[in-house]
Order: C-alpha cells, then sequence, then structure tokens
C-alpha cells in the first residue's frame, strides 16, 4: 500500500539523519546544506524535528492529564473510532500523495530531497503552487497522529512548533544556499510562487 511505503521510506530517511544528528558532514563539493547540531547549517533534519515535536505533544498532553480530544464530543460514540481512523487517513494519504508528486518532480529537476547540490529549480507539479510542498506533507503527519489518536496536543500543537521551525530557521537557509547557487533563476521563481502557496 503506497501510505505504508511512504511512511517506511520516510522512518528511513529519519534513521539516516538520526545516525548523523550531532555532527554536520564535512563540506562537499559541490556545496550543500549541512544538517548536525554542530557545525551543521541545520541543527535537525525537519523528519526528526517532526518526530521531537510529536513526542512532546504527546508528551505534554501525558504530563498536564489534558488528552485535548477534538472530535469526541462532536462524533457519535458507535462513530468515533472510524471516524478517528478515516480522518487520519485522509490526512496522511494526501500528505503521501504530495510527497510523490514532489518526488517526481524534484527528479526532472535533477536532485532529490535530502539536502542535494541543486542543478536547477524545481517548478513543477507542487512546486509550481507554492515553494514547500515537501513540508507541508511532512506537516500532515503530525495530524495524522494527532487525529488517530484524537489528541488537540498533537494536531495543532505539535503543527505550530515544527511550522514556526520549518518557516522561520530552515526555509530561511535553504532559499539562501538556492539563490546562492541557482541565482536569477531561483529570484525569478520567487518572485512568482510563494512561499506557503497563500503567503
Amino acid at each position: 500500500m503506497i501510505v505504508i511505503d511512504e511512511l517506511i521510506g520516510l522512518s528511513k530517511v529519519t534513521a539516516k539523519m538520526a545516525a548523523n544528528a550531532w555532527r554536520a558532514p564535512p563540506a562537499t563539493d559541490p556545496p550543500s546544506i549541512r544538517i548536525g547540531l554542530i557545525g551543521g547549517d541545520i541543527p535537525v533534519a525537519p523528519p526528526l524535528a517532526m518526530l521531537g515535536c510529536v513526542l512532546g505533544g504527546f508528551g505534554v498532553s501525558a504530563i498536564t492529564g489534558m488528552p485535548g480530544v477534538m472530535l469526541q464530543p462532536i462524533v457519535p460514540e458507535n462513530y468515533y473510532l472510524p471516524t478517528r481512523l478515516f480522518s487520519a487517513l485522509i490526512v496522511v494519504g494526501a500528505g503521501s500523495r504530495i510527497k510523490r508528486e514532489c518526488d517526481k518532480a524534484l527528479a526532472k529537476a535533477g536532485t532529490e530531497a535530502e539536502f542535494k547540490p541543486v542543478p536547477s529549480v524545481a517548478n513543477t507539479g507542487p512546486y509550481a503552487m507554492l515553494r514547500n510542498p515537501m513540508y507541508v506533507a511532512i506537516l500532515a503527519f503530525p495530524s495524522m497522529l494527532g487525529l488517530a489518536f484524537d489528541n488537540a496536543w498533537v494536531t495543532f500543537g505539535s503543527n505550530a512548533i515544527l511550522w514556526l521551525y520549518l518557516n522561520f530557521l530552515v526555509v530561511p537557509i535553504e532559499e539562501r544556499f538556492l539563490r546562492a547557487e541557482l541565482g536569477e533563476a531561483y529570484k525569478k521563481y520567487a518572485a512568482s510562487v510563494k512561499r506557503w502557496g497563500i503567503f
């Protein structure tokens, strides 16, 4: 099943990034964005940040004793579990579809989503509508878990913290790198396509 394949793929990427999370690798030629708490351009890889935010959301829920239920008050009891699971599947299915389309667009541009050197601007598929569709896909996973467990701390709190991390730390570093590497082509793309589609 495609969704399970995406979850396995995300787990492999997260494990690979976790193995090198403490110290950034040496500089490469051609240059790429380096990840690591020590000497990295970005301290924590987005999949690891997502995992941390999700665990934090469940932790807050457990510590406060406030599960932050969203669906239970509005869904009849006999539909409660199916509604949670169906909502979670819709969200993760949408996130998986976005990621697959992003992978196709990146392959067309001659790169991939692991902070590798970028030979050209990815401006097809989801990248024609917003500059960061892969991060929209990443944001779908905490939403999926929050809906499956009916936990507002995870659905909203984890996503809010993750979005702040991505928007104010990760994306500016990526965009500065892309402007330096791709020059005028990226500047034109950034001027015509909004960062998150609506702003």
